[in-house]
């Protein structure tokens, strides 16, 4: 058995301990609060999730329309760059096509 000296330091005396439980108090509530703000916004969150579903059943959710379409000519040169080996950063240089933007769609477009 190990035995160990502990120093215990009084911060507050008998005037100031309902302060300290009222402070408890304001905290437990924050923590409750704050759970049911979380569980709130999952709700909403899981309804915003079942609508869209629902809608794209219906055929009337089709999502964002792409920026380029498939034949576009800037997006169809930089494929072409691509595969002559330039890099994404290097094509997007030259096409004008954001590099993130020209992955996304390089990636598709060499998948299918």
């Amino acid at each position: 058995m190990i035995n160990r000296l502990v120093q215990i330091f009084v911060l507050s005396s008998r005037e100031n301990e309902h302060e300290g439980e009222q402070g408890m108090a304001r905290i437990g509530y924050a923590r409750v609060s704050s759970k049911n703000q979380q569980l709130e916004r999952q709700q909403i969150k899981e309804r915003q999730a079942q609508g869209i579903n629902l809608a794209k059943k219906k055929g009337k959710y089709k999502g964002r329309k792409p920026k380029f379409a498939a034949t576009d000519e800037r997006l169809l040169h930089g494929i072409e760059l691509s595969k002559q080996g330039l890099s994404d950063a290097e094509v997007s240089k030259v096409t004008g096509i954001n590099r993130t933007t020209f992955g996304r769609y390089k990636k598709r477009m060499l998948s299918s």
